[in-house]
């Protein structure tokens, strides 16, 4: 998502505002806007959904590593010896502008999953066609773990109301014993 300036002499408020209005009438069609039924699963970690009328995340990036033990050796620099593939790991940048109090509590809700301490199922979303028909995908990824989640408040209401709260979340694979 591209960064827009905000117009001088307007409100950063106004601003903020006119921009979610501005995204919630410009669903594609086909997708539900909020309040209006289901919408398209992004991904699914547990029983949080990301989607396009609840918690959308504008950037996913995925970080993958491999394992090599150092072993030094006299008189010669050390070898290394692989000793496999490291834990995949993702994070998310999400921004939501809350028009609710349970968009002001999104947030809240991943930090007491990532507390609970639980491995969680990752679904991703998205459609596939089956059958010369479109339908949800839903391929399992396994179990993840929450690793961090930072939140960013900006655009403040006079009671400390956030209009923007952006954050990024974290996660790793469990690591389920293959077998």
């Amino acid at each position: 998502m591209l960064a827009t300036a905000r117009p001088i002499g307007r409100s950063a408020a106004a601003w903020v505002m006119a921009k979610a209005n501005k995204r919630n009438s410009e669903a594609a069609p086909g997708r539900l806007s909020r309040g209006r039924g289901m919408s398209e699963v992004m991904m699914a970690l547990g029983d949080f959904r990301f989607s396009v009328a609840t918690t959308e995340y504008q950037g996913l990036s995925t970080s993958m590593a491999w394992r090599w033990a150092k072993k030094d050796r006299y008189g010669a620099k050390p070898g290394k010896q692989f000793h496999g593939p490291d834990s995949t790991s993702k994070t998310f940048d999400i921004t939501v502008y809350p028009q609710s109090r349970a968009d002001v509590l999104l947030f809240d809700r991943l930090r007491m999953m990532g507390d609970a301490g639980e491995p969680l199922r990752l679904v991703s979303g998205g459609t596939a066609k089956v059958e010369g028909q479109l339908k949800q995908s839903g391929a399992d990824l396994g179990l993840w773990v929450i690793d961090g989640l930072t939140v960013a408040d900006e655009f403040f209401l006079k009671d400390g109301t956030p209009l923007v709260r952006k954050g990024s979340l974290s996660i790793s694979e469990y690591g389920e014993d293959e077998g």
